[in-house]
This record gives structure tokens, sequence and C-alpha cells, in this order.
């Protein structure tokens, strides 16, 4: 007798939990992390994340934003029955994005008061085909000086020859070279190559700071673009 009424008591318990966990609106995402693997620079990738309103009311999807410039994200519903379905549909651009693992986060909000916001998280490994190294150009001088050099490298892990063809600067005072002029990196292969910086001489200037524009042939690798930082004496 005692045992029977035991279990009454359990499964009246697991009633009311349940109905609880079903009052108002409830987001359940079908997952919560994709990892696309291995995507080469340059494309762009597309992800659906189907998530279910279990809940008893409407389900509002209030906002969904990234946190990264290199990801677009659309709610394809905002309102949500009880018991239906909707999509939210990333996609990331992997233009601009260096070489290496890349994690980039989805917020959803919701009206659902149980957990208002659920986070969604996409993974990658950025391959690029054609890659310079350092990838940040950095000097401390004691004194001005004209020119400057840094020693680098160009990779090229496609099956097609690549010429690295120009050099821009985007910062003030600073014009850019590279040496030699013409460099052609064969399939599988890397080549050492200088960037020569001039510098101008503005009074009183300590700082100089920006980006270097590297371009190729390459098809996907057409623009690289490199920061540099170079400081002059000491910096109160």
């Amino acid at each position: 007798m005692i045992g029977g009424r035991l279990i009454l008591a359990a499964l009246c318990l697991m009633a009311t939990i349940s109905a609880a966990d079903a009052a108002g609106p409830r987001m359940r995402v079908d997952r919560e992390i994709h990892n696309y693997g291995t995507v080469l620079y340059g494309d762009r990738v597309v992800e659906k994340f189907q998530f279910t309103n279990s809940g008893d009311e409407i389900l509002v999807i209030d906002k969904v934003r990234p946190d990264c410039a290199c990801t677009k994200v659309e709610a394809l519903q905002r309102e949500i029955s009880p018991g239906g379905t909707g999509t939210i549909v990333a996609e990331l651009d992997t233009v601009g994005l260096s070489q290496g693992a890349k994690r980039t986060n989805i917020i959803v909000q919701t009206n659902d008061a149980s957990r208002p916001v659920v986070k969604l998280t996409l993974i990658a490994y950025v391959q690029r085909q054609v890659d310079v190294t350092p990838a940040f150009l950095a000097q401390k001088l004691r004194a001005h000086t004209e020119n400057i050099s840094f020693r680098m490298k160009i990779f090229n892990t496609s099956d097609r020859p690549v010429t690295l063809q120009s050099i821009d600067v985007k910062g003030a005072g600073v014009a850019a070279t590279l040496s030699p002029s013409l460099i052609v990196v064969p399939p599988l292969g890397e080549v050492p190559f200088t960037i020569e910086m001039t510098l101008s001489e503005d009074k009183g200037r300590t700082i100089y700071a920006g980006n270097v524009l590297l371009r190729t042939d390459h098809h996907r690798e057409q623009e690289m673009i490199l920061r540099y930082f170079i400081q002059v004496g000491e910096t109160r």
C-alpha cells in the first residue's frame, strides 16, 4: 500500500514538473555548436539551426546578432506557435580572416523566461592557400631613420605558381617597396623577400602605424593585409 502511494506521489511530481516546464514559450534548439571543419579562404559557408517551441505560448525571437563582422545571421521565423518550428540561418565569410582556427558566436534573445538568451557557436579552420609571415611588422627605433627593412616569407600551398604583384601602404608618412620587385612562388613552395619602408621625417612624430596591402594574382588570395607599428624614440 505504501509502495503504491509512493509511486502515485512520484507520478504527480513528474506531471507537475512537466507542466511547469511547458508553461510559457520554450525554445529548444537541435544543437548549439556547428563545426564546418576546414574551409578554404574566400569561401562563404552556410549552416541552418533548427529550433522548436516546446512551450504552450507563442515564442518570439526578439534579437539575433553575431559577435563577428565575418558572420551574417537571419531568423526566418520571428513568432513560433506552440509545437511549431523555426530556422536560424548563419553564414560565415572567410574573406579577410587569417589562417587558423576560428570561433564565432550568435546571440539569440527570446521571450522564453526560463532561458532568455541562447548562444549558438560556429567553428571553422580557415585554410589559406597563400600566406605571408610575419603578419605583424613592428620595430622600435632609437632615432629617426629614413629606411627600414622587414624580412618576410610567402607560402603557396596551391598547385599553381603565384606572383606577388604589388604593395601599398595605408598609413600616413610611410611608403613601401618589395625586394625583389618580382616575386614568383612555385606550387607548394615558399620564397623569402623583403619589405623596404621609407619613413617621412615629421617633426615630433614618434609613431607610424597602419596596414600594408599585398596583391597577388591568385584567384582567392588577391589581397593580403599586414599590420605595422613603428616607434621612434621613447613615448611619454
